[in-house]
């Protein structure tokens, strides 16, 4: 049923985000430059599950429309927008990023920038599956309608 309608996918996932923002509701830190941003996690899965909402408007919109779009790039776009948010959430709690004092961040320097790195490549993936949607969404206007 989902490889043929992959908008359910995205809209079975709305509960399960919003249920792990509500067990998992702490503090998190956003710090962008010299700004921090410090707002708790259910406020940060509620703006997932609108952006996964989008997203499965979007495809059922396709497949409304009964439009063709490429088979495997919903799922695709589904799993670079989940996993790394999740592994987002997940690994801080097992990767070391607080420093005390001055000279514990200047010894670990080297482990917090791939800590860093790591993040904005997950971050990276994640805004890739905004670019496989509107790809998709070319896709299913270029191509010829399903016939019924």
């Amino acid at each position: 049923m989902l490889k043929k309608k992959p908008y359910l996918l995205f809209f079975y996932s709305i509960p399960l985000i919003l249920l792990f923002g509500f067990i998992f509701n702490n503090d998190a830190d956003i710090n962008i430059h010299d700004t921090y941003f410090i707002t708790t996690v259910f406020h940060l899965s509620i703006l997932l599950s609108f952006v996964v909402f989008l997203f499965g408007f979007t495809y059922w919109l396709i497949f409304h429309f009964k439009r063709k779009t490429y088979y495997n790039l919903p799922f695709i776009s589904y799993l670079l927008l989940l996993v790394p948010i999740l592994l987002l959430w997940i690994l801080p709690n097992f990767i070391n990023t607080d420093f005390k004092n001055i000279e514990n961040y200047i010894n670990n320097r080297t482990y917090f920038n791939r800590v860093e790195n790591f993040y904005s490549t997950l971050l990276l993936l994640c805004c890739s599956s905004f670019v496989i949607l509107i790809f998709n969404i070319g896709i299913a206007f270029f191509k010829k309608k399903k016939s019924v």
